[in-house]
């Protein structure tokens, strides 16, 4: 996961115009913060964005090409491979951030729960964790009381919703380099276990075709295979998690919840909110 198209990332995302939750983060690490670790760092896009003279960085993921990119922007900071579902011990720290969906990652609530008590483990007395993760609202939507209706122990919705479909889109050309690259999107979702599966395939475009502009072959959704050529493709889970079962897993595993968003923007949570945002505080050891 995360490996092949390490090297499309960063032009994607600065394509996409990503980093609005950069400058959420930065508000809520605390001045006196002097270690702050990012897990699942991915190319560093927000790691790197805090520097800060007396900030000490550290940034983990399991993707070894995904650090070799990071490593290449900043060798100063701390890049380490390691699995969020088996954090090793290197705090403590005063702030942690577990950013950008990444806990989407995780499919079962094992996992999660491992994630939380590494993360926890991790931080110094009275630290703060950082989560992020998109809302599921076509589920909510469905019912009123989310909590009570669609909300059942172990996470999953009793019945599948709909039929499962698949529908594919494709993102207009970027540049990553010297080249144009196109990327088709599909998506297919499990809805009984509220998964999502996603192929991401990356084409190069013709780069006069991209450098002429010519709209017939840029924004559309129809594939031209006369001047793209297939590079790769990658696939990936993303699990959808109804905030009754998260926030459940979060008190369970030894954390406060201090504020909870529902954008970037530092807005509160609403049923129709866009995000899940937890900035969470570890909960004294209980006597």
């Amino acid at each position: 996961m995360y490996s092949g198209d390490a090297v499309f990332y960063d032009a994607f995302q600065s394509f996409c115009g990503i980093g609005a939750d950069v400058e959420l983060i930065r508000r809520l690490i605390p001045d006196s913060a002097r270690d702050v670790c990012e897990i699942a760092c991915g190319t560093g896009r927000i790691l790197l964005s805090l520097r800060r003279p007396g900030l000490t960085l550290t940034g983990l993921d399991l993707s070894e090409d995904m650090l070799k990119v990071a490593r290449k922007k900043d060798p100063s900071v701390r890049w380490l491979q390691a699995d969020m579902q088996c954090l090793p011990d290197l705090g403590p720290f005063d702030f942690i951030i577990c950013g950008y969906n990444s806990i989407q990652h995780v499919m079962e609530n094992a996992g999660v729960r491992s994630f939380l008590r590494g993360a926890r483990e991790n931080l110094r007395e009275g630290g703060l964790l950082y989560l992020d993760l998109y809302n599921p609202r076509e589920w909510l939507k469905r019912e009123e009381d989310p909590y009570a209706a669609e909300y059942t122990p172990g996470g999953r919705l009793s019945e599948p919703l709909d039929d499962d479909a698949t529908m594919r889109f494709r993102v207009p050309p970027f540049l990553c380099g010297e080249q144009a690259i196109v990327l088709y999107e599909s998506q297919w979702t499990d809805e009984a276990n509220m998964i999502r599966h996603i192929t991401y395939e990356y084409y190069e475009m013709d780069r006069d075709v991209y450098d002429r502009g010519d709209l017939r072959y840029l924004y559309t959704q129809k594939q031209h295979p006369e001047v793209e050529r297939f590079l790769l493709a990658e696939n990936y889970e993303m699990r959808e998690f109804l905030p009754g079962e998260m926030e459940e897993m979060i008190l369970d595993c030894g954390f406060q919840i201090e504020k909870r968003f529902g954008e970037y923007d530092g807005s509160d949570y609403a049923r129709n909110s866009t995000k899940q945002i937890y900035l969470l505080r570890r909960a004294q050891q209980k006597a």
